[in-house]
């Protein structure tokens, strides 16, 4: 007889070994016990098995890609981990983030609250490469529009993918997780189509820790090029939702996205940037005003 398939499918796309025991530690402590775990791991040079296989728990479902996907193609991976899911609902989280223990409970709670969405958000702390939670962030409307969440994003407010809980067969309709190089801005876009038309409910309880390290993958301050190709890319889907006219909020938050990048940047010089300034959607002033500022070097 087939066993019955989970209500959760938790995502656990991998590729390093630093945080993953804790991780793992963090999941299997949940208080609401119907989920399956599913570690992908995307061909480590480290050895993530031994890690995942120290923990006897039939919950967990190991896989190994053959070729790794690498950080530019990061959400493959995303998507990968989906497609061996069965539960009816997933969330899909680093492998250096923590889940408190009543997180799921939590999000059945949210369920039961708001059975219409197909999308569900939980509120995050931030925690430091010691576990040491530096910043709770806010909290928001028990429920929310597209317009509003996006409104939200343009001012500012951070957004990650592991404190979001998705039902499954919707996501897998609409192509999976939303692709973009080094998952930047992949998120976002993941997140908002989803919950186009029925929005969003929110639980304020701080349940899920985003770690920041030195080590991520998608927030490391490298691959310049391919973050500003993300972002002209999800610019473009915003315009294809809400018209090609920007609005000011938009232009401001793609302007502060281009500005980081350059402030970042040191593998191309001044002329470079000036030459491939259009097809990054950079001004000759974003650029002049990160060489004013000695950022991008001259050669």
């Amino acid at each position: 007889m087939e066993k019955q398939a989970p209500r959760y499918s938790i995502l656990l796309p991998s590729f390093r070994a630093r945080f993953l025991k804790v991780c793992l530690e963090s999941i299997l402590r949940q208080t609401e016990s119907d989920f399956e775990l599913i570690v992908v791991d995307d061909a480590s040079p480290e050895d993530l098995e031994s890690i995942v296989r120290s923990f006897p728990d039939p919950r967990i479902r190991y896989f190994r890609n053959a070729v790794g996907c690498g950080a530019e193609h990061l959400v493959d991976n995303w998507n990968i981990c989906l497609g061996y899911a069965r539960g009816e609902f997933v969330l899909n989280m680093g492998d250096d983030d923590l889940l408190e223990p009543r997180c799921l409970e939590a999000f059945g709670e949210l369920i039961a609250r708001h059975p219409d969405k197909d999308v569900y958000h939980m509120r995050a702390s931030f925690i430091d490469e010691n576990g040491t939670v530096f910043r709770v962030l806010e909290e928001r409307p028990e429920t929310e529009s597209l317009e509003e969440m996006v409104r939200a994003r343009w001012k500012g407010r951070p957004q990650m993918i592991g404190d979001y809980l998705f039902r499954r067969q919707p996501l897998v309709e609409a192509g999976g997780y939303y692709d973009l190089p080094y998952a930047w801005c992949s998120d976002d876009i993941s997140v908002f189509r989803a919950a186009r038309e029925k929005g969003i409910a929110n639980g304020n309880e701080p349940l899920f820790l985003f770690r920041k390290s030195r080590y991520s993958i998608s927030g490391n301050a490298l691959n310049t090029e391919g973050k500003l190709r993300a972002t002209c890319q999800s610019e473009a889907w915003y315009r294809s939702v809400f018209g090609p006219r920007p609005s000011c909020l938009e232009q401001a938050y793609y302007r502060r996205q281009r500005r980081f990048f350059l402030s970042c940047d040191a593998s191309h010089p001044l002329t470079w940037w000036f030459r491939n300034r259009k097809s990054f959607g950079l001004s000759g002033m974003d650029i002049l005003s990160a060489a004013l500022k000695k950022v991008i070097h001259h050669r």
